[in-house]
C-alpha cells in the first residue's frame, strides 16, 4: 500500500514553527498548546525519517534537511493548495524530494 503525505495539521505545525523557530509561538499564533505543535513536528520527522528542528534550550533551528523542506515546500499564506500542487504526493516521491535536499547540503 502507499503511503500519503503526512496529516495537514503536521504540515501546519511545521510551517508554522518553521516561520516562528519556536513551538510556543507557533502555538499562540494557531491558538493551541505548544504540545500540539510539537507533537505533530515529531509525527512528520519520524514519517519522512528525517530530523527537521534542532531543539536546543528555548531555542528552535532548522536542520539542513529542514530548512531545504521548508524552501522547497512551503505553505504559503494563500492557502495549502500550491503546497499540494508542488510537494511530492507519495511516500516515494517524498524520499527522492528529501534524498534531494540532502545533496544540496552537500553539494
Amino acid at each position: 500500500m502507499e503511503r500519503r503525505l503526512p496529516p495537514l495539521n503536521a504540515l501546519r505545525a511545521f510551517e508554522a514553527a518553521g516561520r516562528h523557530l519556536s513551538f510556543t509561538k507557533a502555538a499562540n499564533e494557531l491558538h493551541v498548546t505548544p504540545a500540539a505543535i510539537s507533537h505533530p513536528v515529531k509525527a512528520l520527522e519520524d514519517y519522512l525519517g528525517v530530523q527537521l528542528f534542532r531543539r536546543l534550550i528555548k531555542v528552535l533551528l532548522f536542520t539542513d534537511v529542514g530548512q531545504c523542506y521548508r524552501r522547497k515546500a512551503s505553505v504559503k499564506p494563500d492557502g495549502y493548495s500550491r503546497y499540494f500542487s508542488r510537494a511530492p504526493t507519495n511516500f516515494r516521491s517524498i524520499m527522492l524530494f528529501l534524498e534531494t535536499c540532502k545533496r544540496s547540503i552537500v553539494a
